[in-house]
C-alpha cells in the first residue's frame, strides 16, 4: 500500500510535536517555551510536574494519532483533534497542582487567605 502525501505529512506533525514535547522535560520556567499558563507559572515545582505531564500527554497523543490517521480520510484533521485533546488533561493537572499548592502555602502562612 502506497503512503499518501497527506499521511506522510501528519507523520512529519507528529515528529515534531514529539521533539518539542521532548524538549519540555528539560526547560525551566520561562516566558517563551512551554506549557504555560497561569496555574504554570506559580512556582518551578508547579512548572516543571505540569510541563513533564503535558510533554508526556503530547507524545502519547501523537504516538496514538498515526494508526488513526492511517485508516482516516483526514489524516490532519484526525492529528490535529488528538494533539488537541492532549491539551484537556494536561490542564487540569496543571490546575490540581495549582490549587494544592496554593492550599499548602495558606496552611503554612506564606500567602494571605
Amino acid at each position: 500500500m502506497l503512503l499518501s502525501s497527506e499521511f506522510l505529512t501528519t507523520l512529519a506533525v507528529d515528529s515534531a510535536v514529539v521533539a518539542l514535547a521532548a524538549g519540555m522535560f528539560f526547560v525551566k520556567r520561562n516566558a517563551f517555551y512551554g506549557f504555560r499558563c497561569k496555574w504554570t507559572m506559580l512556582s518551578d515545582f508547579t512548572w516543571r510536574k505540569s510541563n513533564n505531564f503535558a510533554a508526556v500527554m503530547l507524545i502519547a497523543f501523537a504516538f496514538a494519532s498515526v494508526p488513526f490517521a492511517y485508516c482516516s480520510n483526514i489524516p490532519t484533521i484526525m492529528t490535529a483533534g488528538f494533539i488537541l485533546a492532549s491539551v484537556a488533561p494536561s490542564l487540569y493537572y496543571a490546575h490540581r497542582l495549582y490549587n494544592a499548592e496554593i492550599s499548602a502555602r495558606r496552611g503554612s502562612g506564606k500567602i494571605e487567605k
